[in-house]
């Protein structure tokens, strides 16, 4: 089994508490020990006193409490040390018991710890809306504009150039609505970012299929077929033109 890694700052909150909890320990021993206790369940700790649990407890929290958590495995323990020394300063107030040290320093560390943490969830958030929001867009905006590359590509003279482009913007059209599900494009993402970049690249493709007349009778046929089908819509005054090219196309063919 792959072990954990370890946070930093988990290992200085586990040793934080520890140390809280071997003062603790060290003043119930000695308040049992004063009136005659039983205390062979309850060692003596390897340590001088009071003062260098103090001490070495300072020290970890000088170092450590204003340190912002990098992970959400050290954000816990980051708090549940926090949340130890709110119930240790309000039970001090009720209860005969001493703190680790003076209250005013430990709830000094207790608003560290408590900032570290709000400053992590904040870069959270913002981690995510950029997840969420920024960082898609960023992909999006490459997409389209590859697309509108293809759009604008190179394509050859004549009615192979007639043909290729309409099968051009047959496919680039079909691969626009991929575009739209994968990315769920709303409306307003679709005005900032999708129609500047596509939209230009498609009507000059669109306007080369019906600006173009055709040569011959392959080419007369997919024009004829483009102008005329049925999701278009483009048997219209509009298309005077285009069909009068579709038609010379057709009485040259038949005067051959």
């Amino acid at each position: 089994m792959t072990e954990r890694t370890i946070d930093a700052h988990e290992r200085f909150a586990a040793e934080a508490l520890l140390l809280r909890a071997l003062h603790a320990y060290q003043e119930a021993r000695q308040r049992a020990q004063e009136v005659g206790g039983d205390l062979s369940i309850a060692p003596e700790l390897p340590v001088s006193g009071f003062e260098e649990l103090a001490s070495r407890y300072d020290e970890l929290l000088y170092h450590w409490a204003d340190e912002q958590p990098k992970t959400a495995a050290a954000v816990e323990p980051a708090l549940d040390l926090a949340a130890i020394i709110t119930a240790h300063v309000a039970r001090s107030r009720f209860v005969e018991e001493s703190l680790i040290f003076s209250e005013e320093r430990d709830l000094g560390y207790l608003l560290q710890l408590i900032d570290g943490a709000r400053n992590w969830t904040v870069h959270r958030n913002v981690d995510e809306y950029m997840d969420e929001h920024v960082r898609p867009l960023g992909e999006l905006r490459e997409r389209c504009e590859a697309l509108a590359a293809e759009y604008d590509a190179p394509l050859p003279e004549g009615d192979a150039g007639l043909v290729a482009a309409i099968a051009r913007v047959h496919e680039l059209e079909a691969r626009e609505k991929v575009l739209h599900r994968e990315f769920n494009i709303t409306m307003e993402v679709e005005k900032e970012v999708f129609n500047p970049v596509i939209e230009p690249a498609r009507d000059r493709l669109i306007d080369r299929v019906l600006d173009t007349a055709p040569i011959g009778r392959e080419g007369a046929v997919a024009k004829l077929r483009y102008i005329a089908g049925a999701r278009r819509c483009y048997i219209n005054e509009k298309m005077e033109e285009p069909l009068a090219q579709v038609l010379s196309a057709f009485e040259r063919e038949a005067r051959r």
